[in-house]
């Protein structure tokens, strides 16, 4: 039965942890959504900044 599936192009494979085929489609797909990451870190890195600047800093005596 297991055959007649895999002929069909039904069989799947319960251990399946990815549906990417190749090792190196899963380096691209990895390498995009790190780029994706990237770029909203990029865009947004620069508001914490300002944000994080504003507050004040405990540690300088107030002398």
């Amino acid at each position: 039965m297991r055959e007649q599936k895999k002929k069909d192009g039904t069989y799947q494979n319960s251990n399946k942890v990815s549906d990417l085929k190749t090792i190196e489609d899963e380096r691209e797909a990895r390498e995009d959504s790190l780029d994706a990451q990237l770029q909203v870190f990029r865009r947004l890195l620069p508001v914490w900044l300002k944000q994080v600047s504003s507050l004040k800093d405990p540690r300088q005596d107030k002398t």
